[in-house]
């Protein structure tokens, strides 16, 4: 009997345990709540909202950044960002002349950006990021022993320069699927470091996949109407180029692949 109460004891406790965390572990957040601060720790009134503790974040609301600054920045590890279907909405926009491929945004150069994200073992997920100057900035994914970062199910549309960028240097950091990179001024996606799969980008005015060389794996996916190359380098599996100023540069095809018609 006394083994007995002693479990009963360590299963209620350890539910208590588990239940309190979880509510810890939880935010909401929402541009009312942006701009009143103090209700995450460390996060100052107004933008940018400031997650530095290890949770699961979700969006309530589509963010309406001000010019001039960033919208969330991920500072801690062990984030999951939800958009929850909404949108991280700077003041920029893009449009494109269909003839010439250009691409053409009004919006502050020098500074915004949408998620910065200078932390490690994150992931963002379900929604959009739009009129930044970078949709997405992975500034550090960690020394190659951490979780890396993980984007799924992004649109990154209208942001002046690049829909994502990625300047991480070692280690297999980023995986990336279900990403569309569309209307951004110059390239859709530059990536250092990682493997994007089942992703679209189209009608940038610059290039769609720009990636290094030989340690960027892009699968599955597609680019269309991008000013430039619809993909520059990368080690490629069923990618489809078409009608981009110039359909790929460099690559290497592990197979399943098309440049318009031709495959490679």
């Amino acid at each position: 009997m006394k083994n007995l109460n002693t479990l009963k004891t360590l299963m209620i406790t350890a539910t208590l345990l588990a239940a309190g965390g979880s509510a810890m572990a939880q935010a909401t957040l929402d541009h009312n709540k942006a701009l009143a601060g103090n209700s995450l720790p460390g996060d100052a009134p107004g933008y940018p909202i400031t997650l530095s503790q290890p949770g699961h974040y979700v969006l309530k609301s589509n963010l309406q950044v001000p010019a001039g600054l960033n919208g969330i920045e991920i500072t801690g590890k062990n984030v999951t960002l939800d958009l929850n279907g909404f949108g991280i909405m700077g003041t920029g926009d893009c449009i494109r002349n269909d003839s010439t491929k250009v691409v053409t945004c009004t919006g502050t150069v020098g500074s915004p950006i949408g998620v910065r994200v200078v932390a490690d073992a994150v992931t963002i997920r379900n929604g959009t990021v739009s009129g930044f100057e970078f949709g997405i900035d992975l500034v550090y994914l960690g020394n190659g022993t951490q979780g890396g970062v993980v984007l799924a199910d992004l649109l990154l549309t209208r942001n002046l320069r690049y829909g994502l960028a990625s300047n991480a240097s070692k280690g297999p950091h980023l995986r990336a699927s279900g990403l569309i990179a569309t209307l951004n001024g110059e390239n859709g996606m530059r990536v250092s470091n990682g493997l994007i799969e089942r992703s679209q980008a189209n009608n940038n005015g610059g290039d769609g996949f720009d990636l290094n060389s030989q340690v960027v794996s892009l699968l599955d996916s597609f680019a269309y109407g991008n000013r430039f190359a619809g993909v520059r380098n990368g080690v490629l599996r069923g990618v489809n180029v078409q009608l981009n100023g110039t359909n790929r540069i460099g690559g290497l095809s592990m197979g399943g692949n098309m440049d318009g018609g031709t495959p490679f």
